[in-house]
């Protein structure tokens, strides 16, 4: 599976000392070859955090990825992310748009499934 990027829905506001400070991005094909991406780190967040699985924005591939938290805010002992989303990157495979006509913005914006 490729990833372009992961988001977690965080809330210091509701969670507090289960808000995660420092997270760790694993990447493998299985459990036994994780390897460590990307570290993040996070200062009351609230609402959608972008986690990008590289720094230049490319994408990789991978069949399991694992999010750790090493560090929580006021030295918390459990966690709490409210969702969790993976991204793929975008792709048109339509070598012709049968959608491209049309141009009202309420059509545009639900034309395309992400």
């Amino acid at each position: 599976m490729t990833i372009h990027s992961i988001l977690l829905y965080l809330d210091f506001d509701q969670d507090e000392s289960y808000t995660p400070q420092k997270l760790h991005l694993r990447a493998g094909s299985h459990w036994q070859d994780l390897q460590q991406i990307m570290s993040f780190e996070f200062l009351e967040p609230k609402g959608w955090v972008t986690l990008p699985v590289s720094e230049n924005g490319s994408c990789i591939r991978a069949h399991m990825i694992q999010v750790v938290s090493t560090q929580n805010h006021q030295s918390g002992r459990d966690v709490h992310v409210r969702q969790a989303r993976a991204l793929g990157p975008r792709e048109c495979t339509l070598s012709y748009d049968p959608l491209s006509n049309f141009t009202s913005d309420e059509f545009k914006a639900l034309s395309s499934i992400r």
